[in-house]
């Protein structure tokens, strides 16, 4: 299973933990070409592509099926307000970028962020 990147700001370690019910390894992380955009009145972050940009953040390690559908359900991806997508991640530690799940918003959501 690929690691999943998650924005720095988004949430944090024990918000994961509390919604896999069990603890997860995570590393420090960096997604090039994607920026971390705020909208006025909204407690979350969205990332869009901006390739001179970086992202920093965290990878979630060693995930299993379950963590990924609980992710999906979280994300919205079931309602079409994010989608799962896979990006090269540069992790902590590690000498070359390697793949990971990201969480981009739709077209639907940037539409409705914006309005607000």
């Amino acid at each position: 299973m690929l690691p999943v990147f998650i924005p720095a700001g988004l949430v944090d370690r024990a918000f994961v933990e509390k919604l896999f019910e069990h603890s997860v390894a995570t590393a420090a992380a960096r997604l090039r070409g994607f920026r971390r955009v705020a909208f006025a009145g909204v407690a979350s972050l969205v990332m869009v592509p901006d390739p001179a940009a970086a992202a920093e953040g965290m990878v979630l390690l060693d995930l299993g099926h379950e963590d990924l559908h609980r992710l999906d359900a979280y994300g919205g991806v079931g309602e079409a307000l994010y989608r799962r997508s896979t990006a090269l991640v540069e992790i902590e530690g590690r000498d070359e970028a390697e793949a990971a799940f990201i969480y981009l918003p739709t077209e639907r959501t940037l539409r409705r962020l914006a309005e607000d």
